[in-house]
């Protein structure tokens, strides 16, 4: 949630998501093709390659592979650029990358649907981290696609943090931190607007409060007792991380702000980990906020417009919203649309 500097405010509590530490490559990014995930255009970029869930690919410096996944491949290529490094504990010494349910793998996308990546990041897997099979398929070497390679724009931001109201939180807030020092850059070209230039300082601040979390202008308050006992929700600190990037101006549906934010985090930073599965008898006949609305926009961006998100965004970051955009961008409204998406939603309880 995000309030007007000065001002207070608070999340509503997110619901849960069992979520793994990932792996995370940094600069523009693509969406791997799964059930959950939207591919965007090229050039544009979004979302991080999740590959075999399943089991181990080993795969070396210059290697060039094919993920396939339920809604078709990628290619992926590790140059002999690559650096591969283990965060927070340091650089990795071997020059092998095992790819496996630790790793998600950040590049550029081509335009032919290639996928270059330029960092790894590597971080502790959870025991319980969810799989989901993939598989692997060698298909091109690595010249074939070295002149193509993308070099990407390292965008990162200077995050102060501060854990003196909640000093028992500080290894928390160290991974949460790297963790979105990793992913900026990834969600920045993502909501990239022309001529804005997203905040690169902003603070992480970890103190006694009621709620969850909430943005102020550039400061970013997570209250203690609920990251104590919730120790895996980074998923919360992207989210409110999000809110610094939009920077929005104006009066923007705060709906529809929220729900941005949650499809960032479900769909493109912990979408593997639980897809998000409303029914029909959870969504009301209007419009709302965080996980529901998240996966309205996926549904709406997959349906009629892979830029959807991105030019939302663009919108409100300019104070330039209105509804009109829904029929412009799906020649529908924004009722239509969420009457249309509920009525595709099966009914009962979703499937755990």
């Amino acid at each position: 949630m995000t309030v007007s500097k000065g001002c207070t405010g608070r999340c509503k509590a997110f619901r849960r998501v069992i979520f793994p530490f990932v792996a995370v490559l940094c600069g523009a990014a693509f969406t791997v093709p799964q059930a959950t995930a939207q591919t965007p255009p090229a050039g544009r970029g979004a979302g991080f390659v999740r590959p075999d869930r399943s089991g181990t690919i080993s795969a070396v410096k210059g290697d060039v592979f094919t993920l396939t996944s339920r809604r078709g491949d990628v290619t992926v290529t590790i140059p002999e650029s690559a650096s591969i490094e283990r965060s927070p504990e340091g650089k990795a010494s071997r020059a092998d990358l095992k790819i496996d349910a630790r790793i998600g793998v950040f590049g550029a996308e081509k335009e032919d649907g290639t996928f270059t990546a330029t960092r790894v990041v590597l971080l502790p897997e959870r025991a319980n981290a969810t799989r989901r099979p993939e598989t692997y398929t060698p298909k091109l070497s690595a010249e074939e696609l070295a002149a193509s390679a993308a070099k990407l724009e390292k965008n990162t931001p200077q995050i102060t943090l501060d854990t003196t109201g909640a000093p028992d939180l500080a290894g928390f807030a160290g991974r949460a931190k790297a963790i979105c020092e990793a992913y900026y850059p990834f969600i920045t070209a993502y909501l990239h607007t022309e001529g804005f230039t997203p905040p690169t300082k902003f603070s992480q601040i970890y103190r006694e409060m009621d709620g969850v979390a909430y943005t102020a202008g550039s400061e970013c308050h997570f209250a203690a007792a609920w990251f104590r006992n919730r120790s895996d929700d980074y998923g919360a600190v992207v989210h409110e991380m999000v809110h610094v990037i939009q920077s929005y101006r104006g009066n923007n549906p705060g709906w529809l702000v929220e729900a941005l934010d949650d499809y960032i985090r479900f769909y493109h930073f912990e979408p593997v980990i639980k897809a998000l599965n409303f029914t029909a008898d959870r969504v009301p006949n209007e419009p709302q906020a965080y996980q529901i609305g998240a996966q309205f926009l996926n549904w709406a961006q997959t349906k009629y417009d892979r830029n959807l998100v991105p030019d939302l965004n663009s919108a409100m970051r300019k104070s330039q919203y209105s509804d009109d955009i829904w029929k412009q961008k799906t020649n529908k409204t924004i009722s239509e649309l969420w009457s249309e998406w509920r009525s595709t939603l099966p009914s009962g309880k979703p499937k755990s």
